[in-house]
């Protein structure tokens, strides 16, 4: 069991040496950057291979999983994979193709052969959230929940963009309406619209006893093409959402938005900030061009067009070494 930092020792180059899933096929890949996601010590990223010519290598896709100091594992082959989350056992993740009709599937963490327990309408939203027992997407139909042992689809709201869970409710940030919307897992009540006027709303998640979400406004920073990154907080009792963090940049829309609980990290352009639940500055923890990110107790894991990136949370790393760790 690798301690804090040590298990933050994960450096996965965008441009590698990637082995096939054949032994016979092996090839000089780069990969498009993906969503990623944390279980006990393995990062369980998403690749989507193309090749020196920059064609796709669906054969190289699909979802491999890391831990500090290793090298990347296939979990399953897949020949366009959107989104994945993890439960203890499974991973679950969608895929839009091309070469198989577009679905969620699900796969033991330690790899194998994928199962489907849904068909859905692509383009399929760049988040997936699980509950343990359910699965919860979102595709240009709306916003839909499955079992994860398959069966029938419930189609829980129209509103569809990237989801999160926050105790009972799925949270749904709906991106042409610029609402963020909550509706019972169960399906017990209807859908409720607890934020509206959000220009590009994504990334929802559970925040503290809130909910927290980012809001990609343009015309608000200083540079004209710039967007600004705004991390949007809805206390327990709702009203009015308040602003926790921000940050202006110029590529494109803000990809993740993730806390631990205690801190919530905005990836933004060059940049991971994290900024406390409870309000109060806002701090670098890396420097890196990212797209995505996750977190645990120890690290923050960021993807982007360098690759695979474990960075130690700053606070854990100077309590290693005031211990002598």
């Amino acid at each position: 069991m690798f301690s804090c930092p040590a298990r933050c020792n994960i450096n996965i180059p965008f441009r590698g040496f990637f082995p096939g899933y054949d032994a016979s096929i092996s090839m000089e890949v780069a990969w498009v950057p993906g969503q990623l996601s944390v279980q006990g010590t393995d990062v369980y990223f998403i690749v989507d291979a193309m090749g020196d010519l920059g064609r796709p290598e669906p054969l190289l896709s699909g979802i491999r999983r890391v831990s500090a100091g290793g090298v990347p594992e296939p979990v399953v082959s897949s020949p366009l994979p959107v989104a994945l989350a993890l439960t203890s056992t499974l991973v679950v993740f969608t895929d839009d193709g091309p070469g198989t009709t577009p679905g969620v599937f699900t796969v033991p963490l330690d790899g194998g052969t994928a199962s489907r327990i849904a068909t859905t309408v692509p383009p399929t939203a760049p988040h997936i959230v699980t509950d343990g027992k359910e699965a919860f997407f979102s595709d240009v139909e709306g916003a839909k929940a499955v079992s994860l042992s398959g069966g029938t689809v419930r189609m829980l709201t129209g509103a569809g963009g990237d989801v999160g869970i926050a105790g009972a409710n799925l949270v749904v940030t709906d991106y042409d309406g610029g609402t963020v919307v909550e509706v019972p897992l169960d399906g017990s009540g209807s859908a409720a619209t607890v934020a509206s006027g959000q220009a590009y709303p994504g990334s929802p998640i559970s925040c503290g006893a809130g909910v927290c979400w980012v809001d990609n406004v343009s015309g608000t920073c200083d540079i004209p093409s710039a967007f600004n990154a705004q991390v949007m907080r809805l206390g327990p009792d709702g009203g009015v959402p308040s602003i926790v963090a921000s940050q202006c940049y110029t590529r494109n829309p803000v990809g993740s938005v993730v806390s631990d609980g205690t801190d919530v990290f905005l990836v933004a352009s060059n940049m991971v900030l994290a900024t406390p639940v409870a309000g109060g500055d806002t701090r670098m923890i890396a420097s890196l061009p990212v797209y995505w990110a996750a977190v645990d107790s120890c690290c923050l894991y960021t993807s982007g067009v360098l690759g695979i990136q474990g960075v130690p949370k700053p606070d854990e790393s100077a309590t290693d070494a005031a211990s002598g760790d």
